[in-house]
């Protein structure tokens, strides 16, 4: 446990390996709301996503002998709970990897939504997004919804670190393009959007 007493991600998945289950089913009751809402953007189908979370950490029962500590207990369950949901995705026959977007609506705080200002902003930002493609949409959603850092993204989308910087740095440009502003407002406009 750390100085807090709370008990972090990695000494949860630590405590796994070791065989306890309730290693485990904390990170399941931690992380499945995250994982939950990721998925959803992939399969709008709440059993279908709810059954692959479920999988996902049956598998980790199942392969407890052969796993590792991961750098970050998060970025390794989301990395495999892409991988393992888009193989039953292709599986089922519901799309081949990136046949249906990546999609998700942004979030913007309540107080600032009643500025009519705000709410025109809003508008626009989200009528940008969807011209984005949904790689770049996936990457501006772990980058500024879930704080992923540019490594941890390249982890989860299987791309170099250089290839990430590029896919956001190409999206930025697309949303600044389509804005007609600067880069450093579209991403003060994002940063305040995922603030929910």
């Amino acid at each position: 446990m750390n100085d807090s007493g709370m008990e972090q991600p990695q000494e949860m998945w630590a405590a796994f390996l070791k065989g306890d289950d309730g290693g485990l089913e904390k990170l399941y009751q931690l992380y499945f709301d995250q994982l939950y809402a990721y998925g959803f953007r992939y399969c709008a189908d709440a059993v279908f996503v709810e059954d692959a979370i479920q999988d996902l950490f049956i598998k980790f029962i199942n392969t407890r002998h052969k796993l590792t500590t991961p750098s970050s207990v998060k970025n390794y369950l989301f990395g495999s709970f892409k991988n393992l949901l888009i193989d039953k995705l292709r599986a089922e026959k519901r799309q081949s990897a990136y046949d249906s977007p990546f999609e998700f609506s942004l979030a913007i705080d309540d107080k600032v939504m009643e500025k009519e200002q705000a709410m025109l902003l809003h508008k626009k930002l989200q009528r940008a997004m969807e011209q984005l493609t949904a790689r770049q949409r996936e990457a501006i959603y772990l980058r500024f919804y879930e704080n992923f850092s540019y490594q941890e993204i390249s982890s989860i989308l299987d791309l170099s670190p250089k290839a990430t910087y590029k896919l956001m740095a190409r999206a930025i440009e697309a949303l600044r393009a389509i804005y007609k502003i600067g880069a450093a407002f579209i991403l003060w406009t994002l940063q305040s959007a995922f603030l929910s």
